[in-house]
């Protein structure tokens, strides 16, 4: 079933970073994508270039505004940053592996 006036909403998580690998949560740092993080955003790309896709919202991080830009290039659509979105800040345990989370 249709509904009328509704719009799709796409959400994709940003690129793989460094931190990831090593499994680490990285909250509120502002870290980049690596170079496997930039091609899944260049993949992702791919998959939503023809959507009707008329706005990117992302956090003002860099690895969230990487992914964001590099979707853009393909939709051509403008970027809005909403620092709403931006991730929970985790304090200390930020940049620590998650498993010595519950060893402290």
């Amino acid at each position: 079933m249709k509904i009328p006036n509704a719009q799709s909403f796409y959400f994709v998580r940003h690129g793989q970073t460094d931190g990831n690998i090593q499994h680490k949560a990285m909250g509120s740092q502002d870290v980049v994508l690596n170079d496997l993080g930039v091609l899944q955003a260049h993949q992702a790309a791919l998959l939503l270039n023809n959507e009707p896709i008329t706005t990117i919202v992302t956090s003002p991080l860099r690895r969230a505004r990487q992914t964001a830009d590099i979707i853009a290039q393909y939709v051509h659509a403008p970027v809005v940053e909403n620092a709403g979105l931006s991730e929970a800040c985790w304090g200390k345990k930020e940049g620590h592996r998650t498993r010595q989370w519950f060893m402290d």
